[in-house]
């Protein structure tokens, strides 16, 4: 059987569309985006995965872009795996922050504009709800919600930041940003600590997750008011420094 064949019959059992044309094989993803696989060499093997952007013609709008070279069947199947759970992680940030429906308009979401799937919204005086896309140990997508009560510093942070990408500032720029953000916010005697990281829960069905998001921006207020004057701050987490990265756009 040919490497195509093979993937094809992997890719089937995962329930994942595919179709082959003039020796390439086109996976779509989601809207005007495009997977493409085409195999440099059969018998080692050798195949290398692209995206594309699509224009409502299905011609090409931006150039491809390479995303793995793969060896094998199996490497393949994984890079494809991944790259589809991502798109949809990314799919449901863009409904958190776009709301189509209204079924959060009490939530103004933001993105954070750098493929990471979290998503973040301001509510009572100074705290944040935040949404991030994970995946569990065994692959299974996960949106993890908290609320993150901000000192100053934080505020301000994530002003700049949305200042920055308002003004068409460029991808490296903004990285620049982030990183020197970072870093003063977890440099020593910053009072990060001071701030406040109240988990909401983990979920796997999304669907819920939009059912309980009005509930909390609706309660949201009263529990800044409850954490910020509670006599025991120490029940509390202060903002992990990874969380905190997450917020600002940064990867792990």
């Amino acid at each position: 059987m040919s490497f195509f064949e093979d993937l094809a019959s992997v890719l089937d059992e995962h329930n994942i569309e595919q179709r082959i044309t003039e020796a390439v094989m086109h996976i779509p993803v989601s809207g005007n985006l495009d997977l493409r696989i085409t195999v440099d060499n059969e018998v080692l093997p050798a195949a290398n995965i692209r995206l594309h952007c699509l224009t409502d013609d299905g011609d090409d709008d931006l150039p491809p872009k390479l995303l793995a070279v793969v060896f094998s069947v199996s490497a393949a199947v994984d890079a494809i795996v991944g790259f589809l759970e991502t798109a949809d992680a990314m799919e449901f940030i863009d409904q958190l922050i776009d709301d189509p429906l209204g079924r959060i308009s009490e939530l103004d979401f933001t993105g954070t504009d750098t493929g990471i799937p979290v998503a973040y919204a301001p509510v009572g005086d100074s705290s944040q709800i935040m949404v991030e896309i994970t995946r569990d140990a065994d692959g299974v997508s996960v949106a993890e919600v908290a609320m993150v009560v901000c000192p100053q510093q934080l505020t301000e942070a994530l002003a700049d930041i949305d200042d920055a990408m308002d003004t068409g500032s460029h991808d490296e720029r903004l990285a620049v940003i982030r990183q020197n953000i970072f870093d003063d916010l977890t440099g020593a005697g910053t009072g990060l600590g001071e701030g406040t990281f109240l988990s909401l829960g983990s979920y796997t069905n999304f669907d819920r997750l939009m059912k309980v998001l009005p509930f909390i921006a609706s309660h949201a207020a009263g529990w800044e008011q409850e954490l910020v004057a509670s006599d025991s701050p120490a029940q509390y987490s202060g903002i992990p420094q990874d969380v905190l990265a997450h917020l600002l756009g940064l990867g792990d």
